[in-house]
């Protein structure tokens, strides 16, 4: 499997369906999450730039099966944002390559610290997380009125010594 780092046209549509497969059925969000996610991937894209942000993707039997960004849109901290991965490449070591890639491209970006949201429960994706430095600062009610706890991790950069 090959990580594509690159826009291409319907990536909005492509990451969104993405998440929709899998936070519909198995978490119950619909279309107040989906909308919410439509619009902050087009904010995200229309200040995209590839010299300052990243976009990994990949691709599974034509379709897309794995994304994540890297949203260095603000100046003092970068974002981790869309990091999903189909059912069907779970297991396989794409996420480690993933978040190494993220990782990688946060710390030569020279932001001192990243963060991410997230929910209580997505245990392998917690666990990853916390295998990079990120830790958890807050906790919440899910702002979709569903059941799940919202929450918010931070990364600080390792520093060099």
């Amino acid at each position: 499997m090959e990580i594509e780092t690159a826009y291409r046209p319907g990536l909005i549509a492509e990451i969104l369906q993405l998440h929709m497969d899998y936070y519909a059925p198995v978490w119950g969000l619909g279309s107040t999450f989906e909308a919410y996610q439509a619009r902050n991937l087009g904010d995200f894209l229309a200040q995209y730039d590839a010299n300052r942000d990243l976009i990994a993707t990949v691709r599974h039997e034509g379709r897309l099966a794995a994304s994540m960004v890297v949203d260095l849109t603000e100046p003092d901290a970068g974002q981790l944002r869309w990091f999903i991965i189909n059912d069907a490449l779970r297991g396989r070591g794409l996420g480690r390559t993933l978040m190494e890639q993220a990782c990688a491209h946060l710390d030569g970006s020279g932001v001192v610290r990243a963060w991410l949201s997230t929910y209580r429960g997505l245990d392998a994706a917690l666990h990853l997380y916390g295998r990079f430095g990120f830790v958890r600062l807050s906790e919440e009610p899910d702002p979709w009125g569903s059941d799940l706890r919202y929450q918010v991790w931070e990364r600080v950069r390792p520093t060099a010594g």
